[in-house]
């Protein structure tokens, strides 16, 4: 934390306090840790040149050209100037330019390396970026980590794929709970595929989790010479749904998008109509049905 983003005027008797309140009544008493202060460093900054921001995409398709731009701040009360900006992908070569221009105290700045990074191949790519201006001391603003997912990107058609020699290039984003799996599923309802033996499973031995939202990406697809693409694919699912009328408890959907404007697949309003091995209820939810009449559960 800088002091002088709380916009004080500093004296010989500058004051520095944390305070703590609680603006509703507890549900539960003795069951909450409150909050913890230790080891307080005070220090004089020096030269700091600090990165506050870089405006990026998690999912992109694959770009021979990848743009890195990031916003900074010097925070010295001197100006500044000639210091370096650099970053590496995935810990490799470290691209270094020179920050030319002169900063006044507090202003801030936009920059984009000349340089661009080679994202054509689908994978996790973790970029760091930070600063590196001699007389820096403060550090905890000098770098910025994020992960950019390169999608597969499929121009070729008919395009199949059964995920038995490899996982097709597909990612998965969990957000930190169970993930999708590509392997050989074994549990006990759902212990085969639909050809071969392997595919995607939400998680290929376990029950899935309690409010678990996990997302699987397929990928970048140039319909461009298509008139009427069709998706087509194999499913089996087990999930509790509740009954039709009385809300949903869990479901899948399916989503494409154009123009980074999600669609479902299968809601009538948006023009995109699913398969009739389903039946289609709100908003493009998707509930498979048995011979009966009844979802599975």
């Amino acid at each position: 934390m800088l002091i002088t983003d709380s916009a004080s005027n500093f004296s010989t008797s500058s004051q520095i306090r944390f305070s703590f309140n609680t603006s509703k009544k507890a549900l539960f008493t003795n069951q909450t840790g409150g909050y913890s202060i230790d080891d307080i460093k005070l220090y004089n900054a020096g030269r700091d040149i600090g990165i506050e921001g870089i405006s990026y995409n998690r999912f992109i398709c694959m770009a021979y050209n990848y743009i890195i731009s990031l916003k900074g701040k010097n925070n010295d009360i001197y100006s500044n100037g000639n210091f370096a900006l650099k970053y590496s992908i995935n810990d490799g070569p470290i691209v270094s330019q020179v920050f030319t221009q002169t900063l006044l105290p507090q202003d801030t700045f936009a920059f984009t390396f000349s340089q661009n990074a080679d994202l054509s191949l689908p994978g996790i790519y973790k970029i760091k970026v930070w600063t590196s201006n001699p007389g820096d001391l403060a550090a905890f603003n000098d770098t910025i980590l994020y992960v950019v997912n390169v999608l597969n990107s499929v121009s070729n058609f008919p395009y199949f794929e059964n995920f038995e020699s490899n996982n097709g290039n597909l990612i998965s984003d969990a957000g930190g709970e169970t993930k999708w799996e590509w392997g050989i599923p074994n549990k006990n309802k759902i212990y085969l595929s639909g050809q071969g033996n392997k595919a995607w499973v939400t998680n290929l031995r376990e029950k899935y989790k309690n409010n678990e939202e996990t997302t699987l990406y397929l990928g970048c697809y140039n319909f461009s010479a298509l008139t009427q693409p069709i998706v087509n694919f194999n499913t089996y699912q087990n999930i509790e749904t509740g009954e039709i009328g009385q809300g949903l408890y869990d479901y899948v959907v399916a989503e494409s998008s154009l123009d980074g404007n999600l669609g479902r697949l299968g809601d009538k309003r948006l023009g995109i109509i699913g398969t009739k091995t389903f039946k289609t209820v709100q908003f493009g939810i998707w509930i498979a049905f048995l011979a009966g009449g009844k979802p599975k559960n």
